[in-house]
């Protein structure tokens, strides 16, 4: 059988359509497009993410040409000079004669209108491979990436502010402010005459096609997809030599670039010294290349968050406005001469919390109100706050029974400007006190840190709530360390209404409390549940930007209160759920994340768990206090440690050893105290154990035992660096109503270029303590009195009804009632009745007093009286059992969906 291509249609050797469809592949090809699917042998189409998913060039059983297809056709056929037909002449022939036709087909256009710049055929037009993949090998280097794009400027420079620019304009005033994009992709170079230079450590490269370097933009692996690329590249001359455009095509990215403006990359010094783009010139500004044909459709769901420096602080420079999570670096402790820095050394990792001064200046976040403030460079311990939103949030903290009040600090403070000249009220340094037995964070990892802000309890429900519907909630299960219950139900029967099956207008609260309880599991990850992760996935995803799917889903979201529309109150939390999907053994995988394709693939979080806090004063905008588990990282720089030691030699680190040895020796002569000893001896400890596990490297011991001295080597090290507890590295994060700015959008990252920490997710407002209390009996000793934990059992419940009966309060719902039903040891049936009767009385009037001083602690108007308890005597258990003297207690909670039918 003969091959396809351009040149070759063997017609007739494909069944159905497919001939056709081949045939349009081939023919689009004389119209400019190239090809599209995978091939691991082509250098610009070996990485899937690199090649597409749909539309004829990507394969050859559709007719689809997609809307980027359409785009690039026109750029092709616009970009050459106008080709004329040539009329028939010669005798008989209609149309011109032969002079005629020959001074029609040379005369000038009426109006000579200038072309855009010709695009090269293809991407290194003229180069064969070889030389293709060295020039990609040098200006790909890995010291050419730095933490936001490419460096092709020039070694050494400093970290790059990419959230804020500088503006000079003719006459020497100069303002700082925010940058346009979020999380971009920034390149640096320097562009001369008609050409860009790029400098690697390999040696500059010169370029002259912007195809070139817009293949280069375009597939460099650590380029984030989506994300927003900025040219700073500085000697741009007029029509920027084609850049902003190629790259647009080659990315399908905006593109921002410099207009009317030179540009130029200044230092900024302070705490620490950063380098800052400028624009100087009459009407310098940013400007993206994007067209009414191709512009952005998601630009009015992307997030622009408000950022500005400008504001006073109430406080000396050197305060600390904001304390930023610690980042670990690898530091050497020269044990041999530590006056000499290339003496033989112990390096640990260590990690500091990074204090960020007033003198500092950074751009912070805030709410629209500006009655909230966070900042803006990374996840901070500090945030701010009105008086009025620190006092309104301990209330409802207090309400929800939280162990996390905010107590605000008024000697730093922050002072923003009205549009009208006039300052807003000024915003406290604010910090979450712990009302834990150890007066601190207790927990690390997610869920374990949400149940303890919220009480020390577990999550129990979930809340559905939609504007001009009664509240749902749906009892669920977070025992697992990865699924919990409920989940996968509902995003299975979402997946139901993305494909039409289920109109959005038939969900809301109701509905999806009613697929929450459908599954009736105990605890979530041991099998059972369906995995929906594909197509709920893919109905999330934004590949497209025409999406049935993705509409209805959003519909219903809305309709629901779920995903975007998922909105907690402070005093609730928020469950960001990755979706399983089968894997292709059939088994619960979140391998792939089907709701941003072409993102990076591979381990995901099960879920994270976050608990709001603070609200703005117009409860637009909300803070959030989260963690989450780091041991991965922490394994993983531990390691890196262990080899940066094995990287000197036996000697150096046995001179280290003997050397730490002989200070712990000194140390405990000279009665040193417990802390320094302590320290000295594990810094001893770790020389030792790297030093057998150097010298079972050089002497090539067998596998296992190199392992075994390696895994010794990291434990130790573990034990011994200065690092930051993981339950310690808590922090505050913003969220808002704004486009962009919800839980879900902020974690499911899918219109930026972040890969996301949670796959196909779903995203919830949860409660915790809701559920029926652990104890459901108050047991009695033979006295009558009430026996040894019944009084903590009475503060239990007691804790519980407040906090359930506020919050039913606040949505409407009836206060919890409680029916208290004595029972007697069951040997004196007749003379039980007057005594279980008394038990029970008892213990109403005994939880009314404490139900009453909780409110009143708790500066509600709600009265204990409010409460209604029911009082019965009881002869014999429904179980049949008998366990002594006791009242037992059951409580209608008056929650609509926790026992709902699914609508099947």
């Amino acid at each position: 059988m003969r091959e396809w291509d351009q040149f070759t249609f063997p017609l007739g050797t494909r069944e159905g359509l497919a001939d056709d469809a081949r045939a349009l592949h081939e023919l689009l090809h004389y119209a400019g497009l190239p090809d599209r699917y995978h091939d691991a042998s082509t250098l610009f189409r070996r990485l899937e993410r690199q090649a597409d998913r749909r539309g004829v060039m990507a394969g050859a059983e559709t007719f689809e040409v997609p809307d980027a297809y359409v785009r690039a056709i026109g750029a092709v056929t616009d970009s050459g000079p106008v080709l004329r037909d040539l009329p028939r002449t010669g005798a008989g022939a209609p149309g011109l004669s032969r002079d005629a036709a020959r001074a029609a087909l040379l005369a000038p256009d009426p109006e000579q209108v200038p072309l855009p710049r010709a695009p090269a055929a293809a991407p290194f037009a003229g180069r064969d491979r070889a030389s293709v993949e060295d020039l990609v090998r040098r200006v790909l280097h890995d010291d050419t990436r730095m933490d936001h794009g490419r460096n092709w400027a020039g070694p050494g420079r400093p970290p790059l502010d990419v959230g804020r620019y500088a503006v000079v304009r003719d006459g020497g005033e100069g303002r700082t402010q925010s940058a346009p994009w979020t999380d971009p992709y920034v390149v640096m170079a320097r562009a001369g005459g008609d050409h860009v230079t790029l400098r690697t450590p390999l040696g500059s490269v010169r370029l002259t096609e912007a195809e070139d370097f817009a293949a280069l933009v375009a597939n460099d692996p650590h380029r984030p997809p989506g994300a927003d690329i900025v040219l700073a590249v500085r000697g741009l001359p007029e029509g920027s030599l084609g850049l902003p455009q190629a790259v647009r095509s080659a990315t399908g990215s905006r593109v921002w670039t410099p207009v009317d403006a030179t540009l130029r990359l200044v230092t900024v010094r302070g705490h620490r010294t950063t380098e800052r783009m400028e624009l100087s010139g009459s009407d310098p500004r940013w400007e993206a290349t994007t067209t009414a044909q191709d512009a952005d459709p998601f630009a009015h769901l992307r997030a622009a968050r408000l950022v500005t420096d400008a504001y006073t602080t109430a406080a000396p420079g050197g305060s600390v406005l904001f304390q930023r999570l610690p980042l670990t670096r690898l530091e050497a402790f020269h044990a041999v001469d530590p006056a000499d820095p290339d003496s033989p050394a112990l390096v640990l990792p260590v990690q500091r919390f990074d204090e960020v001064l007033v003198r500092d200046r950074p751009g912070i976040e805030v709410s629209q109100d500006r009655t909230l403030a966070i900042d803006s460079g990374g996840l901070s311990r500090h945030a701010y706050a009105t008086q009025q939103a620190v006092d309104d949030a301990n209330v409802r903290l207090a309400a929800a029974g939280s162990k996390v009040r905010l107590a605000a600090d008024p000697a730093v403070s922050l002072t923003l400007r009205r549009g009208d000249g006039l300052p807003h009220p000024p915003l406290l340094r604010i910090a979450p006190r712990f009302l834990t037995r150890s007066g601190r964070s207790d927990e690390e990892a997610c869920r374990d840190f949400a149940q303890m802000v919220s009480g020390e309890v577990r999550a129990s429900h979930m809340v559905f709530r939609a504007p001009g519907d009664r509240v749902a909630t749906g009892r669920i299960s977070a025992l697992d360390t990865a699924e919990v219950t409920g989940t996968h139900h509902l995003a299975e029967s979402l997946t139901r209404v993305a494909g039409g099956l289920v109109a959005p207008a038939a969900t809301g609260p109701a509905w999806a409390a009613a697929q929450i309880g459908r599954d009736d599991r105990g605890v979530g990850g041991q099998g059972g549940a369906p995995l929906p992760g594909r197509e709920y996935g893919g109905a999330l995803s934004y590949e497209y930007a025409d999406s049935p799917e993705r509409d209805a889903l959003t519909e219903a979201a809305r309709r629901i209160g779920i995903n975007e529309a998922a909105w907690a109150g402070v005093g609730e939390g928020y469950l960001v759920q990755s979706v399983n999907a089968a894997n292709a053994e059939g088994l619960a995988s979140l391998d792939v994340n089907y709701a941003k394709p072409g993102g990076g693939n591979g381990s995901h979080y099960g879920y994270h768990f976050a608990c709001v806090v603070l609200a703005s004063e117009d409860g637009r905008s909300q803070l959030t206090l989260e963690n989450h588990p780091r041991v991965g990282r922490t394994r993983a720089e531990t390691t890196d440690a262990v080899e940066a030691n094995l990287r000197q030699s036996a000697g150096e680190l046995r001179s280290v050893e003997a050397s730490l040895a002989r200070r712990l020796r000194q140390a405990e002569d000279a009665g040193a105290t417990a802390a320094d000893t302590a320290a000295l001896r594990a810094r001893a400890r770790l020389a030792e154990v790297l030093v057998a596990a150097k010298e079972a490297r050089d002497r090539r011991a067998p596998a296992q035992d190199q392992e075994r001295t390696l895994r010794q080597a990291a434990t130790v090290m573990l034990k011994t660096a200065p690092m930051v507890e993981g339950r310690e590295q808590w922090y505050f994060r913003a969220y808002s109503r704004r486009p962009g700015e919800s839980m879900h959008e902020t974690h499911a990252a899918l219109l930026s270029g972040h890969d996301s920490a949670e796959a196909n997710p779903l995203t919830l407002v949860v409660l915790h303590g809701h559920g029926e209390p652990l104890h459901r009996f108050i047991a009695f000793d033979e006295s009558g009195a009430v026996a040894d934990g019944g009084r903590f059992k009475l503060d239990q419940l007691a804790e519980h009804l407040v906090r359930v009966g506020l919050w039913n309060r606040d949505h409407g719902l009836p206060l919890p009632s409680v029916r208290l039903t004595g029972h007697g040891d069951g040997r004196v049936p007749h003379r039980d009745l007057e005594l279980t009767a008394a038990m029970a009385d008892g213990i109403r009037t005994d939880l009314r007093a404490r139900i009453a001083d909780l409110l009143r602690q708790r500066g509600s108007v709600v009265d204990a009286s409010d409460f209604t308890f029911s009082v019965a005597s009881g002869l014999h258990r429904e179980d049949g059992t008998t366990r002594g003297r006791e009242v037992t207690f059951d409580i209608d909670h008056w929650r609509s969906g926790d026992d709902s039918e699914a609508d099947r």
